[in-house]
């Protein structure tokens, strides 16, 4: 449906259901450090994360664990202070004729985990693919970002073009997200069924080593990689030996394993713990989403008066988002200011259109 800006009431930034909560002393690296520390080669992590996703193809499914992050790399990063995109598999890009067409310059060297190597067309058949799979109902996330997506040019062995019918301001971010990352012609050849089983071959930083569904996965360090996001610090190879994320559904076990120095780290704290969390002594880091912000959307289509838009502002003016965060969450949480979260490029900061006036909703 089509909404107006007024349409989507803000509720919260983020829960800390999205929270890292990491042990004070991590045994990946020298047990006590700090932030100042150099970083050290070699060590295990151990992650607990709250489930064992469905597909476990990141491309297939953009909401799927965490554990499998480390396999993937995108065309393009995003500095989420500054929202500004910048290189990662591709070191440079053109947006021409008006936003429908995104010609990008591939880095040189890249190479899958299986030794096949990047060029153009490998990306063109990445995003065929998934523009196919999005219109046979896999790969939804995709689709949705490939909805104007007409197809791919190899301009060259290092130059691919993207092209969309209708302008596509959002694509670059979109390209940045594990959905649209890239992985290997092998890993193109397979069924959904059998990426949502198995996994893909990718080339990032980690191989994934150990599969057990519902339990636990292992990643290994991936020997000779080179090519890391121009925001990280290292692009190299991986500090770490291995991480293994296990499946620990219950949060207050992922802390009490946390505290008892079983588990390295853990992700998704509800807000509700977090002052356990840190009384244990564990660091606890909150993270914003890099879209949009969790909001009550309004359906016109079930409810025909929310076509009004003075009803759909009524209702923006009559609900007291404030006194909802107060009473319903933790200091740890953060009241939206826009329908954007503060990481998403073009975020403005709206908060005055959300102001709690009952005399403006009459």
């Amino acid at each position: 449906m089509t909404t107006s800006r007024l349409s989507s009431i803000p509720i919260r930034v983020a829960i800390l259901a999205s929270t890292l909560a990491v042990a004070a002393g991590c045994s990946t690296a020298t047990p006590a450090a700090s932030a100042d520390s150099e970083p050290v080669s070699g060590g295990d992590l151990t992650f607990a994360i709250n489930t064992f996703p469905p597909c476990i193809d990141k491309t297939l499914n953009g909401q799927t664990a965490t554990a499998f992050h480390p396999l993937y790399d995108k065309l393009v990063d995003q500095n989420l202070e500054t929202g500004e995109i910048v290189p990662w598999l591709a070191t440079s890009w053109e947006v021409q004729n008006d936003g429908r067409r995104f010609v990008f310059a591939l880095r040189d060297g890249v190479t899958f985990s299986n030794g096949e190597r990047l060029d153009a067309q490998v990306v063109a058949d990445n995003f065929e693919s998934q523009k196919r799979l999005g219109d046979s109902g896999f790969a939804t996330t995709a689709k949705s970002h490939l909805a104007n997506f007409t197809g791919a040019e190899v301009l060259d062995a290092s130059t691919v073009a993207l092209n969309f019918s209708e302008p596509s301001a959002g694509f670059l971010q979109a390209a940045r997200s594990d959905t649209l990352a890239i992985i290997a012609p092998e890993s193109l050849k397979k069924t959904p069924e059998e990426r949502c089983a198995q996994g893909v071959i990718a080339s990032g930083p980690f191989v994934q080593k150990e599969l057990e569904t519902n339990a636990k996965v292992v990643l290994a360090r991936r020997d000779g990689y080179h090519w890391g996001s121009s925001l990280n610090k290292n692009k190299g190879e991986a500090y770490l030996d291995s991480i293994t994320f296990l499946v620990v559904p219950e949060s207050s076990v992922r802390i009490g394993g946390l505290t008892s120095g079983q588990l390295d780290a853990a992700i998704d704290i509800p807000s509700t713990d977090v002052d356990r969390a840190e009384g244990a002594g564990l660091t606890v880091i909150p993270s914003l989403a890099a879209g949009i912000n969790d909001s009550l959307l309004l359906n016109p289509t079930f409810a025909p008066v929310l076509a009004d838009l003075n009803v759909r502002r009524a209702l923006v003016k009559g609900i007291d988002t404030q006194q909802i965060i107060d009473t319903t969450y933790t200091p740890s949480d953060e009241k939206a200011r826009s329908i954007l979260s503060v990481k998403a490029p073009g975020y403005t900061d709206l908060w005055s259109e959300y102001t709690y006036d009952p005399s403006g909703a009459k």
